[in-house]
Parts: structure tokens; sequence; C-alpha cells
């Protein structure tokens, strides 16, 4: 079956990330009108953050959201708890210290020197917070210009038939160069929703080969349906024809 991908495309990052946002916040009041708790897996990068910026705005996303609201990672950068590079630091930052999301809610990758371990017991931090396999209600995930998406690269392992919901990734030709940790396709294909991120010029490229039908992709291989890609800047001429 093809996947469908709305495609929503923005002039400029304020605008862009205040659509985004809203989106989460209407995924959240759905969710939260029928389920006791909103789950939400995020990504690090660049293309998140204007999102991030704008979910502090409580008439996007109103406080009594974030006391039932559950933060977790589709893909970490492994290291020294805390490090630069790290996606669950520049989520805390950016968002999570800004809003009055309850310490408990927050569910980081544990730093260890072992990838397989941190794996396994992030794994096992899923398995406890859902009771089984996880389900997302939803997963914000951005994209490179290489069509990698979480911590799965065009050129390393897929991970396409993993039982596993987490897998460790040796570190990419591409900075930061460090092990990390993924969300594996059965897991990012179970989400009730995606939301792609994508913010850049030099990712247009990728986005219409996904568009038009590419399935080698990391990206593409992301089948959750229903699937919305927010893009800003538009689509150039050139990538559109």
């Amino acid at each position: 079956m093809t996947t469908m991908r709305a495609c929503l495309q923005f002039v400029d990052e304020l605008t862009f990330g205040r659509a985004a946002a809203s989106h989460i916040g209407r995924c959240a009041r759905k969710t939260l009108a029928w389920r006791p708790a909103f789950r939400m897996a995020l990504s690090g990068g660049k293309s998140p953050l204007p999102a991030f910026h704008a979910l502090t705005d409580p008439v996007i996303f109103p406080p009594p959201f974030w006391a039932r609201t559950h933060i977790f990672l589709a893909d970490e950068r492994l290291g020294d708890p805390g490090h630069a590079h790290s996606n669950f630091r520049s989520i805390k930052e950016h968002l999570l210290d800004l809003v009055p999301i309850p310490a408990a809610n927050m569910h980081p990758v544990p730093m260890r020197p072992d990838p397989e371990s941190a794996a396994r017991e992030y794994s096992d931090i899923l398995l406890q917070s859902f009771g089984g396999t996880p389900v997302f209600d939803l997963v914000v995930l951005g994209m490179g210009a290489d069509g990698h998406t979480a911590s799965l690269f065009p050129h390393g392992p897929l991970l396409a038939h993993t039982p596993c919901t987490v897998a460790p990734v040796p570190a990419p030709d591409l900075e930061p160069r460090l092990p990390r940790l993924t969300l594996t396709p059965l897991v990012l294909n179970a989400a009730r929703e995606v939301l792609f991120l994508v913010l850049g010029q030099d990712k247009h490229a990728a986005v219409r080969a996904i568009l038009d039908g590419n399935r080698e992709l990391p990206a593409a291989r992301v089948d959750a349906r229903p699937q919305t890609w927010y893009v800003s800047p538009p689509l150039s001429a050139a990538t559109t024809q």
C-alpha cells in the first residue's frame, strides 16, 4: 500500500513553527479527549526548534496538557550525560524547561558506555511505560539532506526487519560522529500519527524524491498513517519539476 503524505509548505520559520506546534496541540487535544495520557516521541536537530519555541505558548499547548504528556526520544546521540550534542539536552533547553511538565513525564535515553546496554535499558523503559510494544500517539521526526530520519541512515543498518523497539547504531559518517540509539521502524510505523518537520532548502531534493514515490531513502520507509510533512522554505521550482 502506498503511504499518503500530506505536505504543507511555509515561507518562514515563524509560521512553520507555529503551524507545527498547532498541529501537535490538536493531536494532544484529540488524544486527551479519550485517553489518560498523550505520549510523544521527539527528535533533536534544528528543524523542530521553531515548533518547540511555539509549543511554550499556553494558547497552543495549554498547561493542563503538559501534566498528562509524556516525552520520549526518537533517537539519541550517546555520550556523557548533558553533552553538547545530546538530543534530550536540546529538547529540554528549548522546550521542557520552559513548560510545566512533571519531571516524571520526561523519559530520556540512559547514557551508558555500551550502546547495546543502553538500547536494552531504553527498551525496558518503553515496555514499562506502554505495557507492551510502544504505540505513540505522535512521533515528530526530522530529515537530513541525505534522507536519513531518527538515526536510520542510507548507508547504515535500516533495521527494517528487526523485532527490537530500540537499536544501537554505529557512529555515522557525519557530524557529530557519535554512536546512537534509535527507535526502529517497528515502532515508528506503529505510531498513530507521524509529523515530519523539514527545515532547510538543502533537503528539498530528498523531500521531492520521497513525495514522488522514492522508497529507498530511510525517511521514505516510515509508512505510519496519517503522516504529515511540514516544509520550509517552500519547495523550489527546480525540485518540483
